[in-house]
């Protein structure tokens, strides 16, 4: 089993040395146990370079299978544990949505499932994850997929948005005969969007028009709340704000980005119960969205 431990972190961390100091053993230790491993099945499991190691086509089959295997093992114990004990769950999410949408939800699955303490792991990039250590994870993500590993979620709104007093200062109604510059906010990978805006407005100039892109949302909130200019955010993000009046919907203007949200679980990880029980409170948590 140690040995197939071992082989699991290195397969995953793609470096013998990140796998010894993620197990708490040497370097060389590794190094015996993968090549005992590789003896064993009289198959070689790893391509050894200088830069580093990469994984032959039958260690990549092989990893999928071990790594499935492990998160069985790992099931069957959580499964049989007292009910008093705390299990962990991982989950994996893109930055804005984990943080400013998502963790506040906890609240209430932690108040259903007390004896679950969630884990959120944060990533720049919103696409589709391929790590297998996490139980589960949300992605957002333009193509449709068929794969059973996904689930929709929700369609991505955005809503155009301004604070009260930059609506004010600039005397901001309508972006149509808009005469002063008016920097527009947007996020990465949504330039189309914006297009799209300024393709639907009549008597257009652009020269008074000026597009600046962050990373992420919740960056592109706050330029939008420090009075930066208007801008585009998913309307989970601005609910509240709206309600409160701090942050108004310019000209009533939301569209569909062609984004979608959708948890992505490994087939095999569907079998564990604090993943269906996480998986059907975020169907039903989100259902509003």
């Amino acid at each position: 089993m140690n040995s197939l431990v071992v082989f699991d972190q290195a397969a995953q961390n793609k470096c013998f040395k990140h796998a010894a100091d993620k197990i708490g053993i040497s370097k060389s230790a590794v190094s015996k146990q993968i090549s005992k491993l590789e003896t064993t099945l009289d198959v070689s499991l790893f391509q050894r370079y200088k830069s580093g190691n990469e994984l032959t086509q039958a260690g990549l089959a092989y990893s999928d299978l071990i790594s499935r295997a492990l998160d069985i093992i790992e099931f069957a114990t959580e499964s049989t544990i007292k009910k008093t004990d705390q299990i962990i769950l991982t989950c994996e999410t893109p930055v804005t949505f984990g943080e400013w949408w998502l963790t506040p939800a906890l609240v209430s699955y932690r108040d259903r499932y007390p004896n679950v303490i969630p884990k959120l792991i944060t990533r720049d990039s919103p696409t589709r994850t391929e790590n297998k250590k996490h139980d589960l994870s949300v992605i957002c993500h333009q193509e449709s997929s068929s794969s059973p590993e996904f689930e929709p979620l929700f369609d991505e709104n955005l809503v155009l948005v301004a604070s009260r007093d930059y609506m004010h200062n600039h005397k901001l109604v309508n972006l149509n005969d808009h005469n002063e510059l008016l920097i527009l906010i947007g996020r990465c990978e949504r330039q189309h969007v914006i297009e799209n805006l300024l393709a639907g407005l009549t008597n257009l100039n652009l020269d008074n028009f000026s597009y600046v892109e962050y990373q992420h949302f919740y960056m592109v909130k706050s330029a939008i709340e420090n009075g930066m200019g208007v801008g585009l955010i998913p309307e989970y993000l601005c609910r509240e704000d709206l309600e409160k009046g701090s942050l108004v919907n310019v000209m009533s203007y939301q569209c569909q980005s062609g984004f979608t949200y959708s948890l992505q679980v490994k087939e095999h990880k569907r079998m564990c119960k604090k993943n269906q029980q996480f998986m059907n409170w975020l169907k039903q948590t989100t259902t509003t969205l």
